[in-house]
């Protein structure tokens, strides 16, 4: 790279670099304004334009091209300079860097194009300054859906950050990650949605490694639109996905075909029944069916209190934000009102197995401090957290209005904080499910 002397070049023949990763200059009115006063302060650097012979291409100055251009400028002060084209990138992506001017879109691409051009992690890390780890994220940003990741960052609402985008790095998935991304209504609900991607990717993991435990028993997977609860078929063994399934798994050899089909949070190995055996002395079709019905309700339900529970738990762990969610926390509470031995809430937040009793004095005293340092709000929230949701539904898998209500006031209150539910627990949330009898 070798330096020439300084020359005043005309605005026209300077082109915008086009490997530049600062793609939006950002508002240029004011600088335009000041060099129709001023004229151009600080001279740019350009080298020779390998396309347009007698012209030159921007590599350190393109705002203030851009706003001489603008205030009308003909002629500006410029270092003209010989860089490879990789020199060039590597100028640039610095003093945008060091500026912070670039977005985490464009850092992603920049990080990228350095590892293109041939340079190491090490070599990135090296010049840019950041650490390896850093450059890491950077260039897992990269593989993402890049007009989605603009469109998201271009949103103010959304308020995407590096540390949501990490989130998503823990999904293996560079398709599910983009799914979560596109799907997200906010940042918050993108954190929510990765964790909870990365428990469905465990789920899957364990649901094969189970299935190949179980290889010689020559499991097929239930014809579509078969579940767990389906009339005509029988439940022989269930295993749960979020357990350890390096254990031992076992399953009773059998003559007849078995086969498998997951829901949730479990892994369900089935057979199908004879004519002979569906038909049972002193229980209706009505009532097994009923039962069945229940059983597939009942999970659901489960399956969305669990998420609430942990989610409120993160909640809490977290720094205490003010989301105005009193009025919403209050009718919850004041629709279950009932005596609270304080000490619950105080074990659902030391993530304890102890009892409150067997606990040290100065381990019950830091408890409570801990808790009275919450807000309002946030005591609220450790409050409503040693509940379980109500049931929504009867016996007779009637819609309970009442007991959905209130669940429904907890959910408009965790959606503030990135809380999602699936389209089956919203439906039971409306009593809209198809298994809910009028």
């Amino acid at each position: 790279m070798e330096n020439k002397e300084l020359k005043y070049i005309e605005v026209k023949k300077i082109h915008p670099n086009p490997n530049n990763p600062r793609k939006d200059l950002g508002d240029i009115e004011e600088l335009s304004e000041s060099i129709k006063v001023k004229g151009v302060m600080q001279n740019l650097t350009v080298v020779e334009s390998k396309e347009h012979p007698g012209e030159y291409m921007a590599v350190i100055g393109h705002r203030r091209r851009a706003a001489a251009e603008k205030a009308g400028v003909e002629k500006v002060p410029c270092i003209i300079t010989e860089m490879s084209e990789e020199e060039q990138f590597e100028v640039m992506m610095l003093e945008n860097m060091q500026r912070n001017n670039l977005t985490i879109y464009e850092q992603a691409q920049g990080f990228q194009m350095m590892l293109d051009f041939g340079k190491s992690v090490d070599e990135i890390a090296e010049k840019t300054g950041f650490s390896k780890t850093t450059v890491y994220h950077r260039l897992n940003i990269a593989k993402l859906n890049q007009k989605e990741l603009q469109k998201k960052e271009n949103d103010s609402d959304f308020q995407l950050s590096f540390k949501d985008l990490i989130e998503l790095e823990k999904i293996e998935s560079v398709r599910t990650r983009n799914k979560v991304l596109k799907e997200a209504r906010d940042s918050k609900n993108l954190a929510f949605r990765a964790r909870e991607a990365v428990t469905e990717e465990k789920r899957e993991k364990n649901k094969k490694t189970i299935l190949k435990k179980l290889k010689d028993r020559n499991l097929k997977p239930c014809p579509e639109g078969v579940s767990p609860w389906t009339n005509g078929w029988e439940q022989i063994k269930s295993f749960n996905l979020d357990d350890n399934v390096n254990e031992k798994v076992t399953l009773k050899k059998s003559k007849e075909q078995l086969y498998f089909v997951s829901y949730y949070s479990r892994l369900y190995i089935m057979r199908k029944l004879e004519k002979s055996e569906e038909i049972s002395k002193g229980v209706s079709e009505e009532e097994k069916q009923l039962r069945r019905d229940r059983k597939k309700i009942k999970l659901i339900q489960e399956n969305l209190a669990d998420k609430i529970q942990k989610f409120i738990n993160d909640i809490l762990k977290q720094k205490p934000e003010n989301n105005n969610i009193c009025s919403l926390a209050w009718k919850y509470l004041i629709a279950d009102c009932r005596r609270l031995d304080n000490s619950e809430i105080y074990i659902l937040m030391s993530d304890t197995d102890k009892s409150w009793y067997s606990m040290t004095e100065e381990a019950k005293k830091e408890l409570k401090e801990k808790f009275e340092k919450y807000s309002l709000e946030y005591q609220m929230l450790a409050v409503i957290n040693i509940e379980r949701i109500p049931d929504m539904y009867s016996y007779h898998l009637s819609y309970q209005e009442s007991a959905a209500q209130r669940v429904k006031i907890l959910v408009d209150i965790l959606i503030r904080f990135g809380f999602s539910v699936t389209n089956e627990e919203q439906q039971l949330i409306n009593g809209t499910h198809e298994l809910l009898r009028k």
